[in-house]
């Protein structure tokens, strides 16, 4: 019994040194686009480490029309472009409703599952990641940001 305890307590003790969870930080990036035609919003969580390489994004993007046509093209061109870098460079994890005059686009990126290497080639993105294929935060921050988007660290 006394071998079973302390086994706990040493099994316990490495879950608290090593984190249950972990010492990854998210930072959200949000942006809005309001026309006659339609509402756009998007927000991007970027997970990343201590030293500020990221993880994984996540994404959920929600466009609102009148135009069922122009919800339906949207869900086909998001589908046919996720499929489309998953096949090329893995990673993807993707879902994508209509529910009445709303189009909801959730994504997980996970750049531990993608070829980081290749996507950085065939895309020409010289600084979007290091000799060891992290992708950096600096980089994404700046996606976004050119994108319209308003970034802030989740606390």
């Amino acid at each position: 019994m006394k071998k079973i305890k302390y086994l706990l307590i040493v099994l316990l003790g490495v879950v608290f040194m090593t984190g249950c969870g972990s010492n990854n930080k998210t930072l959200k990036c949000t942006n809005k686009i309001e026309t006659d035609e339609l509402k756009y919003s998007s927000t991007y969580e970027i997970v990343y480490d201590s030293d500020k390489k990221v993880k994984e994004v996540n994404t959920k993007e929600v466009i609102t029309s009148e135009d069922e046509s122009y919800l339906e093209e949207a869900k086909k061109s998001s589908e046919q472009l996720y499929e489309e870098n998953n096949k090329e460079y893995g990673g993807y994890d993707y879902k994508i409703t209509i529910n009445g005059n709303t189009l909801t686009s959730k994504c997980t990126i996970d750049y531990s599952k993608m070829n980081v290497k290749k996507y950085v080639k065939d895309n020409n993105l010289t600084n979007f990641a290091d000799s060891n294929d992290n992708v950096l935060l600096s980089s994404v921050i700046e996606i976004y940001e050119t994108l319209g988007a308003e970034c802030e660290e989740i606390k």
